[in-house]
């Protein structure tokens, strides 16, 4: 059994930038169609589904940095494949673009006059944050549909904050007389949480909710006039409904059948007491006991009056008039909501949650100080956790509730995740797929201490390929009731915070998100960093399998820590996030040396080819020679495809080429942009001005690590 849908699978080392590729023709192709066979067919790895269809859920990227010396998984995840809409429905968000701008929903943009001027009445400027975009679909059509339908697989992938067990990366510009390097980061011992769970499903399989409404559209063929026209009938028909009948009665008279065949037509009714953003009911053990009805949606909800009520503030009490959208229309429902003076958690007694620190990375969190909020307690969990598109940068993240955020704090899930991983019990149809842990379901996983802390092994993997174990890495945890690190937020090591090097995606780094400072009424509430418990020595005898000869860098007190109550102590790096204008010299000493890989392949004749010397079409060869992507194998895929991919690939080629210049000619300016997440075209302006004023800069002053011996680079 196979869950069959197209996913973006970047591989940003060889041109292919997330960011950089909005391509109709790619994006809009057959979604749900077994491309496995296509490989070794012409066609190159990561543009077809793999054998085993999706098994982690996400699209992906893979970019030549930290990872490129250790031998862990090495793609991660962008964003998620599958959500729930406003009406509980799934649906398949699509492989692409990766940033969804305004152009994305112009379906729902009315026309303008020979003036250019927007005359529609019905013009609604909220659209993009109700309604999908383009390339979305239901899952009618996909194979596996159930699974994902009723969550019943796991999808994640996992951050290992490795070290290398030996010598494995060559770096950008090195020659084959040089040594490889090993990869390694200072303060192990400081990062007790090493194996990360990243995964945008919450708990590790619950699909993100989102407060957008799906309406099929012509993706699928749907006319929109006859769609529309549903919509108005189903209006109609409220409208001759026997006096008196509520909204329940008259839903349920309809019946489910009657509005899903609505749907499948082009219509989809607005939700409204039963829409999936009401409130939940949460025991005092953290289990899911009851749904509140559902909140009016600005854009989806006409709010005609409210009332004074027991029900959270913006319940739906009564349905006025129903509403519809369709793949280009939005009718709006027409409902009285609660005024939420009435209303009083049966957890009011719980503390206030602390909220996240907007000025250190929260890169799939929206940068608004006031919309999340870490959950410790039942009650922090009764507002629903929403999901969607930030209307800044189009990146998909997380908008309100409480905060879903696996790779900076700890979850009370988390090794329930881990176990499920590492020890798996596959599906029987499918070995890739890893059923939900029963002990997962109907309840919240809060935010925990960690007791106990992580380690490292040697001899990890292979005992975990013996277990056939679907975590790559050496990192173990060392058990202990004992707290190292109690509930705050988890530092990652300067190498490992981006999902890739930052001049990919800069609009994440904290000072180019625009979250201003913390307002002075939240900043009691803000979460501190943790403070580890985890001394020099207590680490170098927790670490298995390391000695002089095999991976020393794993034992050497030089490296380590004495933790500290101050957390720049702890995590000199931090200071990335929190100051604008460090001096360069201050920049160089922080900063841990970027590892870029050596862009060096070998050809069938085992002879060696420089890809930044050969044009990019080479880059994408077979070790026989043969050209991938042809536009004859790729035409499966539709009309258009070719064009698209190879004109994104080759101005991705260029910007990988200048990426190398400056890494093996100006390792300092190279270290400054990367510091600040800068993009490529302001690289460029910055290597421009810095050869003018190379008499005013101190080109000498290298880090410590570039100059060290086959152990580094470091931090």
């Amino acid at each position: 059994m196979k869950i069959v849908a197209a996913f973006s699978n970047w591989d940003i080392r060889l041109g292919e930038r997330p960011l950089g590729f909005f391509s109709r023709a790619w994006f809009g192709r057959r979604p749900f169609e077994d491309t496995s066979a296509l490989e070794g067919n012409g066609v190159s790895y990561n543009l077809v589904l793999p054998a085993e269809g999706v098994t982690h859920g996400h699209n992906v990227a893979r970019d030549s940095n930290v990872w490129d010396g250790m031998l862990v998984d090495r793609e991660v995840p962008l964003s998620p494949l599958f959500v729930r809409d406003l009406a509980g429905r799934p649906v398949y968000i699509g492989s692409g673009p990766e940033a969804k701008l305004n152009g994305e929903w112009d379906a729902y943009m009315p026309p303008q006059d020979e003036d250019g001027l927007i005359s529609s009445a019905d013009f609604n400027p909220v659209a993009p944050l109700i309604v999908f975009p383009r390339h979305c679909r239901d899952l009618a059509a996909m194979p596996g549909r159930e699974l994902v339908e009723h969550e019943h697989v796991l999808f994640a992938t996992w951050r290992a904050v490795e070290m290398a067990r030996g010598y494995h990366a060559r770096l950008s510009g090195s020659t084959p007389d040089d040594d490889l390097v090993a990869t390694t980061y200072a303060g192990a011992n400081v990062y007790p949480y090493k194996l990360r769970l990243d995964t945008f499903y919450p708990d590790g399989y619950r699909l993100p909710q989102v407060q957008m409404l799906f309406a099929r559209g012509d993706a699928q063929g749907i006319d929109p006039y006859a769609a529309k026209a549903l919509g108005d009938d189903i209006v109609a028909h409220w409208n001759a409904r026997e006096p008196g009948l509520g909204y329940e009665a008259w839903r349920e008279a309809l019946g489910d059948e009657a509005v899903e065949d609505m749907f499948m037509r082009g219509c989809t009714l607005i939700p409204t007491l039963e829409a999936c953003n009401g409130f939940a009911v949460v025991s005092r053990q953290f289990e899911l006991v009851d749904f509140w009805p559902g909140r009016a949606v600005v854009g989806l909800h006409e709010i005609m009056d409210t009332r004074i009520d027991q029900a959270p503030a913006g319940t739906i009490l009564e349905v006025v008039r129903p509403g519809y959208v369709t793949g280009w229309h939005i009718a709006p429902a027409q409902v009285v909501v609660s005024d939420g003076s009435g209303y009083v958690s049966p957890n009011a007694e719980d503390p206030l949650p602390t909220l996240p620190n907007l000025n250190l990375p929260h890169s799939r969190t929206v940068a608004d100080w006031r919309m999340c909020w870490i959950p410790t307690h039942p009650e922090h969990f009764e507002a629903p956790a929403m999901w969607g598109w930030e209307p800044e940068s189009g990146r998909y993240m997380q908008l309100s509730g409480p905060l879903w955020d696996p790779l900076h704090y700890v979850y009370a899930c988390t090794d329930i995740l881990r176990d499920a991983y590492d020890n798996p019990q596959p599906l029987p149809q499918n070995p890739a797929l890893l059923p939900v842990p029963k002990a997962l379901v109907g309840r919240f996983w809060p935010v925990i201490p960690l007791k106990g802390f992580d380690t490292f092994d040697v001899a990890a993997p292979t005992a975990r390929r013996a277990r056939s174990s679907k975590i790559s890495s050496m990192i173990v945890r060392t058990d202990s009731d004992r707290v190292v690190a109690g509930i705050g937020y988890h530092p990652l090591p300067a190498e490992f915070e981006f999902e890739f090097d930052p001049f990919w995606h800069p609009e994440l780094h904290p000072l180019n998100r625009g979250q201003g400072i913390v307002p002075e009424d939240l900043e009691p509430r803000i979460c501190p960093v943790i403070e580890p418990a985890v001394a020099p020595d207590e680490y170098v005898a927790s670490v298995r399998g390391a000695d002089e000869r095999n991976a020393p860098w794993l034992l050497e007190k030089g490296r380590l820590i004495v933790p500290s109550t101050d957390p720049i102590q702890n995590y000199p790096a931090l200071v990335r996030y929190l100051i604008s204008d460090l001096d360069i010299r201050d920049i160089i000493r922080l900063c841990p040396t970027p590892v870029l890989g050596d862009m060096t392949r070998s050809d069938a004749e085992f002879n060696d080819i420089n890809l930044l010397d050969i044009p990019a079409e080479r880059w994408w060869q077979q070790e026989d020679g043969q050209q991938l992507d042809s536009p004859d194998a790729l035409s499966v895929f539709g009309a258009g495809v070719y064009e698209d991919l190879w004109d994104a690939r080759q101005n991705g080629v260029l910007a990988i080429k200048f990426r190398h210049l400056v890494y093996q000619t100006n390792l300092p300016l190279y270290i400054l942009g990367w510091w600040y997440g800068v993009t490529i075209p302001l690289l460029e302006t910055m290597q421009a001005d810095w050869m003018t004023r190379a008499d005013d800069i101190a080109l000498d002053t290298v880090p410590v690590a570039a100059a060290e011996d086959s152990t580094g680079p470091a931090s």
